[in-house]
């Protein structure tokens, strides 16, 4: 694993590279970005602002995001499977045409959020404010 900054990863970004397997990156701002196609496959994101971001087409196969703000980003057409999401904001956030294969949210906030993919297996929810505003405890496989 390569741990870097959030200059160092969109000055990346910038010349091209859309590759970024197996990063660490924590407190960055990457808001209102457009990353599209991107490859974060067993990546791990802490503390990062990924509110109204793009992410149509990307690959986060087994990546791990903890305390990230995904507030208003667009996530579709994204393979998702084993992915896992702890104590994130998705409000209003749209998660469309993903693949949710064995991915879990755990302690997520979906108020107001779009989520619709599809699997082999459902997602796992544990503790989450579900699309509509209602808080579900426990563990559950619908949001």
């Amino acid at each position: 694993m390569e741990k870097i900054t959030s200059e160092i990863f969109l000055q990346r970004y910038k010349n091209g590279c859309k590759d970024f397997q197996k990063i660490i990156l924590e407190y960055a701002d990457l808001s209102k970005t457009n990353f599209q196609q991107i490859n974060l496959q067993g990546s791990q994101l802490s503390y990062v602002n990924l509110s109204g971001i793009n992410l149509r087409d990307s690959t986060l196969l087994a990546a791990q995001f903890s305390f990230c703000n995904f507030k208003d980003s667009k996530i579709e057409s994204c393979w998702l499977e084993s992915t896992r999401f702890s104590d994130c904001d998705f409000r209003g956030a749209s998660i469309t045409k993903a693949n949710l294969t064995y991915s879990s949210f755990i302690r997520v906030n979906l108020q107001g959020a779009r989520l619709e993919g599809f699997g082999e297996e459902f997602p796992l929810f544990f503790n989450v404010v579900r699309e509509d505003g209602k808080f579900i405890s426990g563990y559950t496989y619908e949001p």
